[in-house]
C-alpha cells in the first residue's frame, strides 16, 4: 500500500509541478494589467511559483506537527471509552 501511494504522488507530481511552475511562470508577461514590469514579479519572473510552492511547503509542515498530537488525544479518547479485552476475559 504505502510504495503505491509513493508511485502514484510521484506520478501526479511529475504532471502537476511543470503545469503549475508553467501556469504562475512570468507573470508580468502574461497578466500586465496586474503584474507590473517594474514591480518583484517583472524582475524575478519565477517569484510567483516559488512563493505559492513555499507557502504550500509551510501549510503542510504545520499540518504535520499538528495532525499528530490531534490524533493522539482523539485515539486515546477512543481507547478510554472501550473496555479493555482483560476486562472481558473471563466472560470466554
Amino acid at each position: 500500500m504505502g510504495i503505491s501511494l509513493v508511485s502514484t504522488t510521484w506520478g501526479v507530481g511529475l504532471i502537476v509541478g511543470p503545469s503549475v511552475g508553467g501556469f504562475f511562470a512570468q507573470p508580468a508577461d502574461k497578466y500586465p494589467d496586474i503584474f507590473s514590469q517594474d514591480s518583484l514579479f517583472g524582475r524575478f519572473p519565477y517569484i510567483l511559483y516559488c512563493l505559492c510552492m513555499s507557502a504550500f511547503a509551510a501549510l503542510i509542515a504545520i499540518v504535520c506537527i499538528w495532525l499528530p498530537v490531534y490524533l493522539l488525544d482523539h485515539l486515546l479518547y477512543f481507547l478510554k471509552s472501550f473496555p479493555s479485552l482483560w476486562s472481558t476475559w473471563g466472560f470466554l
